[in-house]
């Protein structure tokens, strides 16, 4: 049985079922193990949110949230990852990302450059356009909001809170 939808295309009622089967067997914990620039791995489904952070080097405005962004990281509720967005250009070894981190005194977890990649491919994250951009992920694996800009303690508490009520939504 196929359905005629608006615009004149047809669409299968066991399409749209294999679909929804599809998006909703994901969760964070069937996600890639990811390394950190320390060495360690991250199990990205242990917290309820996830806060990735895109930030680079030469980004002034991401300098200056980084001592909020380290005051955040101790939330209990979430997890939060830090991605160079310049290893998406280029070619970082984990020693210049280490000596990048330990420069901007980063005190939260960045990603190596693999697994920056392999996060963003399995998420189907968007590259941003503009930096510092954090996004905000649920355990799930959906996508609740995306913060343009440099944050501070108080605006992510509060995206926090919204991604919060956002889920209690839809659930």
């Amino acid at each position: 049985m196929t359905l005629k939808l608006h615009g004149g295309r047809f669409f299968s009622p066991l399409l749209a079922l294999f679909i929804l089967l599809l998006t909703g067997c994901f969760t964070a914990k069937d996600s890639p193990k990811l390394s950190l620039t320390s060495g360690a791995t991250v199990d990205v489904g242990a917290k309820p949110f996830l806060f990735i952070n895109y930030w680079a080097p030469w980004c002034k405005p991401c300098h200056e949230e980084i001592p909020e962004l380290n005051a955040f990281s101790h939330h209990a509720q979430i997890a939060l990852l830090g991605v160079n967005f310049d290893v998406f250009t280029g070619e970082y070894s984990v020693s210049e990302l280490q000596a990048q981190v330990a420069k901007l005194n980063i005190d939260f977890g960045v990603l190596d450059g693999a697994s920056s990649r392999a996060l963003e491919s399995h998420w189907q994250l968007p590259r941003p356009n503009g930096l510092p951009t954090t996004y905000i992920v649920s355990a799930e694996g959906q996508l609740l909001s995306t913060l343009l800009g440099p944050q501070t303690e108080q605006t992510l508490s509060v995206a926090l809170t919204q991604a919060k009520q956002l889920l209690r939504s839809v659930k």
